[in-house]
């Protein structure tokens, strides 16, 4: 008798677990659902900059990480040299979703704040740039512009300090005054001329070379190896060191690709991106003797101006964007 009941009690609990099974409840383990981290990935990344700029040869490298920390399993779709549209339409593209990684400098038309750092004479060295990488305003800024764009900065950059290529000789707000310059069509690059006391003409980088050919501008500013790149060198006469702003920007990827990552796949992409910008860094700032050396055998005229009468002119920046003057004030102190 007890041994029946032992087998009829036998036979109600395998009835129960094969029920709790078919419910869902808390029979045999169902097989494991694939994590988002195993799924193929593929990141569509949009830059501004020919193939043979640094910057383009700092997403290979970021792609080239990514190959092989996941065996393949992320992958880039690269537009380089604008062929994915032109700046504020990708940079709008990002915030919709319908672009993932695009190049954006901290620009003051969706925050304020973060157009300072693009401000001029704003940092003294890239050993400055570097430290503040790491401080508190970086962070307070990357918080507020992630906020205002829905996307992720997932690195920020260098690429040189800003100069000038001339058609005419100049080197004091004096000698600038009366002629006119390209420079970046959007905020707060124009500022340059503000500091230089020239007048700013926007123009696209694509028909800059064509403006100082036939005379529309009298020259353009860019980093050095920008100028090499684009043959700015080769319509100018004089080269005159500046100095006016370190150009930085950031990697941003849209809300909406980010959440889909995996936390691991996040930590890698964030990784990945900060090879791209040492890379990006460490080839500009190669370039930089190169370039000066090459524009002197093209023929140009090398000029290092006093610095001073165009950091005199930062009053003139601060009662147009009066919030950045606090940031420069930060930015400053730090060692």
């Amino acid at each position: 008798m007890k041994m029946k009941r032992i087998a009829v009690l036998g036979l109600c609990l395998l009835m129960w677990a094969g029920f709790s099974a078919f419910a869902g409840g808390s029979g045999e383990a169902a097989p494991a659902a694939p994590q988002a981290g195993d799924a193929a990935v593929k990141i569509t990344v949009a830059h501004m900059f020919p193939e043979k700029d640094p910057y383009h040869l700092g997403i290979l490298e970021a792609e080239k990480y990514l190959k092989e920390k996941t065996n393949g399993r992320i992958t880039f779709e690269i537009y380089p040299n604008g062929t994915y549209g032109e700046q504020l339409n990708s940079v709008q593209a990002v915030t919709m979703g319908t672009l993932d990684v695009f190049n954006h400098s901290f620009s003051s038309d969706y925050y304020e704040p973060a157009g300072a750092l693009q401000g001029p004479y704003l940092f003294r060295d890239y050993g400055h740039w570097r430290k503040f990488i790491g401080s508190d305003v970086y962070k307070e800024i990357v918080a507020g512009l992630e906020k205002a764009m829905n996307s992720k900065i997932i690195s920020s950059y260098h690429y040189g300090f800003r100069e000038v290529v001339f058609t005419d000789k100049a080197a004091s707000p004096q000698e600038f005054n009366g002629k006119n310059m390209r420079v970046v069509n959007f905020a707060p690059y124009p500022e340059a001329a503000t500091v230089l006391n020239t007048t700013g003409v926007p123009l696209g980088i694509n028909d800059v070379y064509m403006a100082i050919k036939t005379g529309v501008v009298k020259g353009t500013e860019n980093p050095l190896q920008q100028i090499r790149v684009n043959n700015f060198h080769e319509v100018t006469k004089y080269l005159i060191l500046t100095d006016h702003m370190l150009a930085i920007g950031t990697w941003i990827m849209s809300d909406k690709k980010y959440n889909s990552l995996s936390a691991g796949d996040k930590k890698l992409v964030e990784e990945a991106f900060w090879v791209a910008s040492k890379t990006i860094e460490q080839g500009y700032e190669a370039a930089e003797k190169e370039c000066v050396d090459q524009f002197k055998a093209a023929g140009l005229e090398v000029i290092t101006p006093n610095k001073t009468p165009f950091m005199e002119r930062l009053p003139l920046v601060f009662k147009k964007y009066p919030k950045w003057e606090e940031i420069y004030k930060r930015v400053q102190a730090i060692k």
